[in-house]
């Protein structure tokens, strides 16, 4: 009887001991495994979304400045190509009135004089 009670209890302390050790480890392994799964996938998600946004921030900031830029290089293009057709336009039909004038005014002298004359 002494003896099967004393089995009894080293049987059952030793069972104790390793179902305490077994669930021990594998209730650690799964914990580490659920802590690095997790971790990973929020850092994952983390990552793109800020890399995303960085991304979207960095596109929309060059093109409005190539926007402005080719704008601005377009605007003066165009505002010196009209200012310089203008003033050759002006400058001509001025020329021509000038000379037309001065032309007139010199021919009906001469006529003038010459008929006096």
């Amino acid at each position: 009887a002494v003896s099967t009670a004393v089995s009894i209890a080293v049987s059952t302390a030793v069972s104790t001991a390793v179902s305490t050790a077994v669930s021990a480890a594998v209730s650690t392994a799964a914990s580490t495994a659920v802590r690095t799964a997790v971790s990973t996938a929020v850092g994952t998600a983390v990552s793109t979304a800020v890399s995303t946004a960085v991304g979207t921030a960095v596109s929309t900031a060059v093109s409005t400045a190539v926007s402005a830029a080719v704008s601005t290089a377009v605007s003066t293009a165009v505002s010196t190509a009209l200012s310089a057709a203008v003033s050759t336009a002006v400058s001509t039909a001025v020329s021509a009135a000038v000379s037309t004038a001065v032309s007139t005014a010199v021919s009906t002298a001469v006529s003038t004089a010459v008929s006096t004359a």
